[in-house]
This record gives structure tokens, C-alpha cells and sequence, in this order.
């Protein structure tokens, strides 16, 4: 058999082109061939075809499967360092008083607590808010995108006839991570499977 390792990102199959490939171009960009995307995947709806080598991430050239996941993970863990940056900065210190000045502050007037006066709900300001018909079947949808630690990546391409392709795609991690598919003589079915939580 050809084919002796597949890695799967963002939903695109990526692997090093197999002889029907060599037969229909004259030069390989890279080793990193498209081979099928899967449908809804970021690289289905980001514009990411089958048939198309990668040849640089971020304006950096990768050349193979094992050069592209290093990068990959050189990518998150400088998004990493600079979410945890930005938290960072976004934190306000707490400022103590001394025991001393704060017994000489007056003591704050307690302010009367409302009472909701048909059975609705009061929210934080004391405002009344009217209870939802929170039917079966119909709850609320979440708004909050996900944005657990998701962030683009720009992707240079080259299709069979030479054309160049910038894109930006949006990884997912929690729906779309990467994984690993690859030969091993000593495993039961002769192949193995690995995630790589990226």
C-alpha cells in the first residue's frame, strides 16, 4: 500500500501525495498534499479544496507532515502566551486599606431590599423581570461563542496548475482536532491512531 501515514487537521486529510499525484503534475511543492476535506469542517467553509499542496503557515515554509505539526504547536503555544498576556494585563490589583483607616470609615447605610410585587423575578438593580414560558424544548440558546483557545491561521497554498491561494482558517480544536493515522507493523490492524491535542 501507498499511503503510510495521514494526518487529519480542521477537518482537511493531509498526507504525502500518492503516485496518481506525481503522474499529473511536473514538480511537488511540498508533501503536503490536500487529499479530501471534510464537509462542515473549517476547512470545508474557510475555502481549503482537496488537491492542493500547503507550502507555508504564517509566511513560514513547511515542507512535511512532522514540520507541519511542529508548527502547529509552536503556533498555539505563542496564541497560549499571548492569551495568557492579555488576561494578565486585564486583572485590576485590589488595593488593602490598614485596619486602622478602614475602622474609621463610616459604616454604609443599608439600603431597603425590594420585593418583587406580582411574583416576578427582581434582577441585580431591583428591577422586576418578568418570568419566561420556558416550555419543554424551547431553552435558550447559548450566545457566547467558543472561543476556547481558537484563532486563524494563515495557510499559503498551490494548486495543480501553479496558482498561489492565501486563506485565513479558523481552527477548532474542541470539534476539529488533529489527529494522526499512521503505519505500525506491530499493532493489531498494522496501523495506529493518535490525537494530537495541539
Amino acid at each position: 500500500m501507498e499511503t503510510r501515514r495521514v494526518v487529519g487537521w480542521a477537518g482537511a486529510l493531509i498526507q504525502v501525495p500518492y503516485h496518481a499525484v506525481h503522474e499529473q503534475v511536473k514538480s511537488i511543492p511540498s508533501q503536503l498534499y490536500i487529499s479530501c476535506t471534510l464537509y462542515g469542517s473549517p476547512a470545508n467553509m474557510y475555502g481549503l479544496k482537496p488537491g492542493v499542496w500547503i507550502t507555508e503557515i504564517n509566511n513560514e515554509p513547511v515542507y512535511d507532515l512532522d514540520g507541519f505539526l511542529a508548527r502547529l504547536r509552536e503556533l498555539r503555544a505563542a496564541a497560549q502566551v499571548a492569551k495568557d498576556a492579555k488576561k494578565s494585563q486585564g486583572q485590576r490589583t485590589e488595593c488593602h486599606t490598614p485596619e486602622s483607616t478602614s475602622a474609621q470609615a463610616a459604616p454604609a447605610a443599608e439600603e431597603p431590599v425590594k420585593q418583587p410585587t406580582d411574583g416576578n423575578e427582581m434582577d441585580d438593580a431591583g428591577l422586576e423581570v418578568e418570568e419566561e414560558d420556558n416550555q419543554e424544548g424551547s431553552a435558550k440558546p447559548d450566545t457566547k461563542p467558543n472561543t476556547s483557545g481558537d484563532f486563524f491561521i494563515r495557510l499559503t497554498t498551490i494548486n495543480r496548475s501553479g496558482i498561489t491561494r492565501i486563506l485565513s482558517l479558523r481552527i477548532d480544536d474542541h470539534y476539529w482536532p488533529a489527529w494522526d493515522l499512521y503505519e505500525c507493523p506491530t499493532s493489531l490492524y498494522n496501523y495506529l491512531y493518535q490525537y494530537h491535542f495541539i
